[in-house]
């Protein structure tokens, strides 16, 4: 039985007692590591391919060690520039152990600490019922409450708004041969 696990952008066949090298691990050593992005799952002759994962498969590791693995080299050059830049770096991986690859139909020793979590996810969920609840119920509130003057105000600048419409219909409506000139404070029709 194999599977092959999606972790920080890479992709890793892994089996039970295989030692793996992983970067992005934070966990502490000593600590359990939960892989849930499955790729693929085989199983005696069964061999299940992932839309784009596995439901009700996942892989458990330990976290044996923290290392660092050797140095990256960088050189950066631009010919005819005078220009070249040496860097180097070390990375950090941690040392994981797959200790078992469980369907869900399987029960493990190591599912016991995900069945002590459980009744913990179901209270949650109740508490989203209830915060569901209580947003629907703000909405209704926040309309009885609101204070008379922000209706007016809303009022007051619609018709403010209809007035300039009214304005620009009414230049829209005079003769193109008539043409209105003000001078001098006097009024002056050319046809």
């Amino acid at each position: 039985m194999y599977a092959v696990i999606a972790t920080d952008g890479k992709q890793y066949r892994v089996a039970k007692g295989h030692v793996l090298e992983l970067e992005g691990v934070k966990e502490q050593v000593g600590q359990l590591v939960h892989f849930d992005k499955i790729l693929l799952f085989k199983r005696d002759e069964q061999v299940t391919i992932g839309t784009p994962y596995v439901d009700k498969v996942r892989v458990i590791g330990k976290v044996i060690d923290h290392v660092r693995g050797q140095k990256i080299r960088i050189l950066k050059f631009k010919r005819r520039k005078h220009h070249m830049k040496r860097l180097g770096y070390r990375p950090h991986f941690a040392r994981v152990e797959i200790l078992a690859i469980e369907h869900q139909n399987q029960q493990n020793k190591h599912t016991n600490a995900t069945a002590q979590n459980q009744p913990k996810q179901k209270a949650d969920c109740q508490t989203k019922q209830q915060t569901d609840k209580t947003r629907q119920q703000i909405p209704q509130q926040n309309k009885a409450t609101l204070p008379p003057s922000a209706t007016e105000k809303t009022s007051k600048t619609t018709n403010n708004t209809n007035k300039t419409k009214q304005a620009t219909t009414q230049t829209k409506t005079t003769p193109r041969n008539k043409i209105t000139t003000t001078k001098d404070k006097t009024d002056q029709t050319v046809k």
